[in-house]
């Protein structure tokens, strides 16, 4: 769930500042957040400072336990530490993806995809709407949401293009086997959580009135709205049993989920600055030791 803003090597999950640009770094074993530069006279402002982003930056991606920022340029971030990658410069648009070795972004009406290491062009798709609302790799396909709120897959090696979904997609993500994205249903106007196989090319609603949401362990975490419930309840149906509990009323939380940790990652968003950790055995949220960005060090 909105991947673009964190990732993490196992060791460290490493967050952009939005409003700045500006790379932190949580530690999730002292619950401590800093900015992810050690050097104490310095600035922030220039490219040599390892905290330090171009504002084209896209976000932060994992590649094979690598965390890279994706900008006109490509840098592998970790504690600390900044290194330039990469043979090209890959456009002005703030919305790229790197997989296996390769990079897509979107350039006027096509999507480019580049070899990293040499830097040549091993697809272009033409005439397409570009990603806007969020794009992931899955099963050799760059998927992405455009900007009418279509699922969209391009099939990298055969260059060729499909709408999965048509009408009202957002907020996209990738789970074991299957696809899940919100979707607003026309008849009724609320966010529905769809499970999709691209196998059968099946749909299945989990459940309704979902705003944010997260998986782990085969545990669905979710919101609604406009109460700003959360919630939780298996993923799948038990002995057609799958009800849900709710943990807390009027929070509008948002929720990241990350392979290597057995906690969530949640973040008040009315606190942009403050994040908590989830127990998922306990199902309680670590007041006592937020991972608080300094916003003195964001001006």
């Amino acid at each position: 769930m909105l991947p673009t803003r964190f990732a993490s090597d196992g060791k460290d999950i490493f967050f952009i500042d939005s409003p700045t640009g500006m790379v932190y770094r949580f530690d999730l074993s002292t619950k401590e957040a800093t900015i992810n530069c050690n050097n104490p006279v310095c600035s922030h402002d220039s490219d040599s400072c390892t905290a330090y982003a171009e504002r084209d930056i896209s976000g932060i991606r994992r590649e094979n336990d690598e965390v890279y920022l994706l900008g006109n340029q490509i840098y592998k971030i970790s504690r600390n530490q900044k290194e330039e990658i990469g043979k090209g410069h890959y456009g002005t648009s703030n919305s790229k993806i790197m997989f296996g070795g390769y990079i897509a972004y979107p350039e006027e009406e096509s999507i480019i995809v580049e070899n990293i290491e040499s830097g040549n062009i091993v697809q272009r798709f033409e005439d397409v709407v570009p990603y806007t609302q969020g794009n992931f790799y899955y099963k050799g396909a760059l998927w992405y949401i455009t900007e009418d709120l279509e699922l969209v897959r391009l099939d990298i090696k055969a260059g060729e293009k499909r709408v999965v979904e048509e009408i009202g997609v957002t907020r996209a993500s990738v789970y074991e086997d299957f696809i899940y994205y919100i979707q607003v249903d026309q008849q009724t106007g609320d966010n529905q959580l769809i499970r999709y196989s691209e196998g059968e090319d099946s749909k299945t609603v989990v459940e309704d009135n979902v705003f944010y949401y997260n998986i782990k362990g085969d545990t669905l975490y979710y919101t609604t709205w406009p109460d700003r419930d959360f919630y939780y309840r298996p993923l799948y149906e038990s002995s057609g049993e799958n009800e849900a509990v709710q943990l807390f009323k009027g929070l509008d939380l948002l929720i990241w989920s990350f392979p290597e940790y057995d906690d969530l990652l949640v973040n008040l968003s009315e606190d942009y600055y403050t994040y908590y950790i989830l127990d998922t055995e306990t199902n309680t949220i670590d007041y006592d030791h937020p991972l608080k960005v300094e916003q003195e060090l964001t001006q």
